[in-house]
């Protein structure tokens, strides 16, 4: 694209005034560029060159080129440049001369934590790299006070996928001048000029993840709170990325925190990592969503070496700080961690991360098995207690709502649970007391165990798949669950199936028909333990014998 010339000949005194407060896009392999607005050309002081000084918020560039500048007819010339900025970290750059500098990346949208916000389009502070600061310097990406608007949120359809835009800069987006044709597709030819994407060769991108805590306050969030729930290794490498979400439970409140994390090779330049913390909830939800096992979470480790992967549920990978680090990789001996294979992520959806599902715990469940197939969370209530019914030695503690939750399902015993939000308590209860409200208190159930409902026994697992035939009814549910509920309460039903796919559809059926599985976005079960309650009718004879049956009467328990 042509691009918009913004120097003026060298005058006299060897001054010359740069009127620049545009950027402009150079191509689609680097996403973009921020702009640099300069103030003036002056002489060096050995003669041989000119020196740019430019300022721009707390970073100074000092750009050494040809005594002869080009003109305004004249093309660019690429020449190495060092950026100084606070903290003493200097980082190695290419720079056209014009209003031009490379930056790196981050991902952009609405609901991420900005302290730039109001830079509106021209912004790369979350595309800074993150490397040797203190905790509080690197932690949320020093955005902790910045959060978006209340009702900008990242959408996360669970099963399903979700589109981010990936750029250098919030000008280069749709929040800015739009983004590229075919932003799906990573550059053709892979073109290095620019440095921003860390990769010499396309062989050499490394991998990029989201995270999520169940926290709905960004100041109650740890680093472990953290667990990455989906994983692109071709990443980053085109300026929309598509990510694969699992099967995610739902967010205390419908909000949770989520992060993008990301740390290119060492063959990609100076050991850094990237952190771009932003709001986000879980829709979509489905009844067999299990909690997330924060309980057994690890950080990685190389396994592409002969050592063993982390299997299950994984915290991201924090490096190359002052503190907080979790991965022993040493800086600057071309050994980055990285979000692939070679540290046990696996393409797509992490779907080892919740309970049940890894083997971290090495065979244990913190107390008990989870019940099978017919265990179900039930709601996630903030600003909600649930008190009495404790299970003995209570409170325990707990990172989060969600590692609350996960101690309770994991507890054969417990019915419902109860999360103090302004510490660490967790309460677990062998029972469902009646909810009510509760400063600092988040709370929810576990569904479909003993006593449950005043319904004990009285469901068969939920299972994927259809049972056609022997429709009794066709109603609307909110979940697989509520559908249960229905099939209990409709005098004559003795199975039913859910539509899965969005529809909302449950089919109420009589009897039991078998289970077909070639049957796509329907889950189904069965309603058993019917009993026989006796009943006396009188019955006269045309002869006019009174006779008196006994018969049965199919009732639920």
């Amino acid at each position: 694209m042509a691009r918009k010339q913004l120097m003026e000949r060298v005058d006299d005194d060897r001054t010359v005034r740069i009127e620049a407060e545009d950027c402009f896009r150079h191509s689609s392999t680097i996403f973009g560029q921020g702009c640099l607005r300069f103030s003036s050309w002056s002489d060096n002081q050995d003669g041989k060159g000119i020196s740019l000084c430019a300022r721009r918020r707390q970073f100074a560039v000092i750009l050494r080129v040809p005594h002869s500048l080009p003109d305004a007819n004249g093309g660019s010339r690429l020449t190495q440049l060092s950026r100084q900025a606070e903290g003493n970290m200097r980082v190695p750059l290419l720079l056209a001369l014009v209003a031009l500098a490379s930056a790196h990346l981050s991902i952009w949208h609405p609901s991420t934590f900005d302290k730039d916000r109001a830079s509106t389009p021209n912004s790369d502070w979350n595309s800074q790299p993150l490397q040797e600061l203190t905790f509080r310097e690197w932690w949320w990406h020093s955005n902790l006070d910045y959060p978006p608007a209340a009702d900008k949120i990242f959408n996360l359809p669970a099963n399903g996928n979700a589109d981010v835009e990936i750029s250098s800069n919030k000008g280069q987006t749709s929040m800015g001048s739009g983004l590229y044709p075919n932003p799906r597709d990573p550059p053709s030819p892979w073109d290095y000029r620019w440095g921003n994407l860390h990769a010499p060769h396309r062989e050499d991108v490394a991998g990029c993840a989201f995270g999520i805590a169940y926290k709905s306050n960004q100041y109650d969030v740890k680093p472990n709170d953290f667990v990455i729930f989906s994983v692109v290794h071709d990443c980053p490498a085109r300026q929309l990325q598509n990510f694969q979400i699992p099967n995610l439970p739902a967010c205390p409140n419908g909000k949770c925190m989520c992060s993008w994390f990301w740390i290119h090779k060492s063959v990609g330049g100076s050991d850094q990592m990237y952190m771009t913390p932003f709001v986000c909830n879980v829709t979509n939800v489905r009844g067999d969503a299990k909690p997330i096992d924060y309980s057994n979470a690890q950080p990685p480790r190389r396994c592409d070496n002969g050592q063993p992967c982390v299997k299950g549920p994984k915290v991201p990978m924090y490096w190359m700080q002052k503190e907080g680090n979790n991965m022993p990789e040493i800086g600057n001996t071309q050994s980055a961690p990285i979000y692939n294979s070679n540290y046990g992520f696996q393409e797509g959806a992490q779907n080892d991360i919740f309970v049940g599902g890894n083997s971290n715990n090495n065979g244990t469940n913190n107390g008990g098995s989870n019940n099978g197939g017919n265990t179900q969370l039930g709601s996630v209530d903030q600003n909600t207690d649930r008190s009495g019914q404790d299970m003995p030695n209570m409170p325990i503690q707990a990172s989060n709502v969600g590692d609350c939750q996960s101690k309770c399902y994991n507890n054969q015993d417990c019915q419902s649970w109860a999360f103090d939000s302004c510490g660490t308590n967790c309460w677990l209860k062998n029972g469902q007391p009646t909810a009510g409200g509760g400063g600092c208190r988040t709370s929810g159930t576990i569904n479909g165990r003993g006593g449950n409902n005043n319904n004990s026994g009285s469901f068969g697992p939920i299972q994927t798949g259809d049972r056609p035939g022997n429709d009794l009814d066709l109603v609307k549910a909110a979940n697989v669950q509520d559908c249960q509920q229905k099939c209990l309460a409709r005098q004559g039903c003795g199975s039913y199936a859910w539509d899965t796919c969005g529809n909302s559809w449950c089919w109420l059926k009589t009897g039991q028909p078998g289970l077909d599985t070639s049957v796509g976005c329907r889950q189904s079960g069965v309603v058993n333990n019917l009993r026989a309650e006796k009943k006396t009718i009188d019955i006269t004879t045309s002869d006019s014998v009174s006779l008196q049956l006994t018969g049965t009467r199919e009732e639920r328990v």
